[in-house]
Parts: structure tokens; C-alpha cells; sequence
């Protein structure tokens, strides 16, 4: 008896959020994990400079074709008949350059895989929110941080912080080009799914075909706030290195 192939096993949407660092992805990722028809992994792919935090999972996947082999296992729909859409977080440009297989495969079967991508607006606040992040992991002071108050001041480079938004900038300009690619496609931003959370998300939803009725809800909070004042020590210094620059949009808080 021929066994069918890979494909014909999958839930009936398999997906991929394709996402740059600090564009509310893990967010997203739980909301959806909490809709009943939906599955969605996490840090699955996570490479050792994706995160400062103790999340590599490079050494699961050293053996060729194993990477290859994860993401089927996602898709394939197994003993959960509930679950219709099933999918997992890779993000660029890390796991995109640590990963050639998985990217390769997305796009042999891009008529089947649903794309999200998901990319942030206000770069300079998705770099602070990084540069704390760094910070969090990388000074035990900071690693139980359970509110954004608790969040000392960060005093920034300017220099180093324009040089970030810069490379930043072009990995966004990057991933949405490399996404333009898959023809079934979806794209949303941070601040679409932070400020407009209901209609985003049922548009998702609508997207991977589950019931756009259901409650969803998320474990994450922010920890960098939101006006920049609140998370910047220099934030005078900073605003006026940006403002002759074409980043001044970005001090709009």
C-alpha cells in the first residue's frame, strides 16, 4: 500500500508567523494557542543569539533534514482532530539564516502554508524594547521582573541606537519582501494587534479559517512602557539626536 504524502497528513491550515524580534509575536502566538482549533509553537527553532536568555534549541536540530522534519511534525494533524490550524514562530533574520532547509520548505509548499507576517511600526521603541531584553537576561537584578515598573531607566547610546534602527530598518524592508513571495499571505503589525487587538485578531482568524467568535486571551505583558519618557533615562539626548533625522517620527509617543 503507497503511504501517502507528508502533505496529505496536515491539518488543513498549516502556518508560520515570519516576524522580526520585539513585534509582539509570542503575543499573537498565545492568543492563538488559546482558540480551541488552533496550535501554535513557540520558540521551537530559536537559535543561541536570538534571545541573550537560555533559549537554544540548535542542538535538537544538527542532523540534516531534522529542522525539516520538526516542522512536519507541527503541521501533521495527528490524534487532535480539533485542531484545524496548526503552526510555529521563525523569525527573521536568525532563524532564517540558521535554518536554509526550513525556508526552503516553506516556499516548496507555500501553496499550501498560511504566512503571517508581523513586523512593528515605531522601530525605535521595538529597539529599546530589545535593548531591554538584553538587559533583563543579561543582569540577574533585572530576571524577575513581573511588571514594567519594576523596570529601572535604560540609558542609551545614541549613536549605537541610531545604528540599530538603521539595521533594523532594512531586516524590516527585508522580511516584507522575502513575505511578498508566499501566495497566501497576511500582514500586521505591533501596534494593529496591540491597539486594535479585536478586529486584528479576527482577521487572523478569518485568514487560518477558525471561528472568529471565540475568547481569546494572552499571559504576556509589556515591560518597556509605552511613552518613551517613562522608558528612556536620556530621553532629552535621545530625542535630540533623532529629531534632525528621519527616525524624529518615532518620538511620537
Amino acid at each position: 500500500m503507497t503511504e501517502l504524502p507528508i502533505t496529505d497528513k496536515w491539518v488543513q491550515v498549516p502556518f508560520v508567523i515570519l516576524f522580526t524580534p520585539r513585534s509582539g509575536s509570542t503575543h499573537l502566538a498565545l492568543l492563538l494557542n488559546s482558540h480551541p482549533s488552533i496550535k501554535c509553537e513557540l520558540e521551537v527553532f530559536a537559535t543561541m543569539d536570538d534571545n541573550v536568555g537560555p533559549f537554544s534549541r540548535m542542538d535538537q536540530f544538527r542532523e540534516i533534514g531534522s529542522a525539516k522534519n520538526k516542522l512536519q511534525d507541527i503541521y501533521i494533524a495527528g490524534d487532535t482532530p480539533e485542531i484545524l490550524a496548526a503552526g510555529v514562530k521563525f523569525q527573521f533574520p536568525r532563524q532564517f539564516c540558521s535554518y536554509f532547509d526550513i525556508l526552503h520548505y516553506l516556499r516548496k509548499n507555500s501553496d499550501r502554508i498560511h504566512v503571517i507576517c508581523q513586523t512593528r511600526e515605531n522601530l525605535l521603541k521595538q529597539v529599546i524594547s530589545y535593548m531591554n531584553l538584553e538587559r533583563i537576561w543579561g543582569n540577574p537584578v533585572h530576571c524577575s521582573v513581573q511588571t514594567k515598573a519594576q523596570l529601572i531607566k535604560l540609558y542609551v547610546d545614541t549613536d549605537v541606537l541610531i545604528s540599530r534602527i538603521e539595521k533594523l530598518e532594512r531586516e524590516t524592508e527585508d522580511l516584507l519582501s522575502c513575505a511578498r513571495s508566499f501566495p497566501n499571505l497576511i500582514n500586521i503589525t505591533y501596534e494593529q494587534l496591540i491597539y486594535d487587538k479585536t478586529a486584528t485578531i479576527q482577521k487572523v482568524l478569518a485568514f487560518l479559517n477558525a471561528d472568529t467568535f471565540a475568547e481569546l486571551s494572552s499571559s504576556t505583558f509589556k515591560k518597556t512602557p509605552d511613552n518613551l519618557k517613562n522608558a528612556i533615562a536620556n530621553y532629552d539626548e535621545v530625542h535630540s539626536a533623532l529629531c534632525p533625522t528621519k527616525w524624529s517620527r518615532f518620538l511620537i509617543d
